[in-house]
């Protein structure tokens, strides 16, 4: 388990180093969190996009919005929807990585 931990660490060390990737700060005096979301009833507010914001890294489920009824948002592709709500995230915390997280 050591040694995968330490291969896991080198090869991002690696990537931050070549592709320039840019990692959220990290320490071991706390244990790295971040948030997993899916909100299929429509758009974010903005109490829950101050909240995202205190986060390192969020991920956004592909079943944005998937509810919604509200248009112009309704008739939007989930990719259109979480790329918006990520700009909004990004307008609070710049340095937040957001991720869209697309299992099928």
């Amino acid at each position: 388990m050591v040694v995968l931990s330490v291969c896991s660490g080198i090869f991002l060390l690696c990537l931050q180093t070549v592709f320039s990737v840019k990692m959220p700060a990290f320490s071991f005096d706390t244990v790295p969190v971040f948030i997993h979301t899916c909100n299929v009833s429509g758009p974010w507010n903005d109490t829950t996009l101050q909240y995202f914001a205190k986060y390192p890294i969020i991920t956004m489920e592909k079943g944005s919005g998937v509810y919604a009824t509200e248009e112009p948002y309704a008739s939007q592709y989930a990719e259109d929807k979480i790329i918006e709500a990520c700009k909004q995230i990004k307008s609070i915390k710049p340095e937040i990585i957001c991720i869209m997280y697309f299992n099928t």
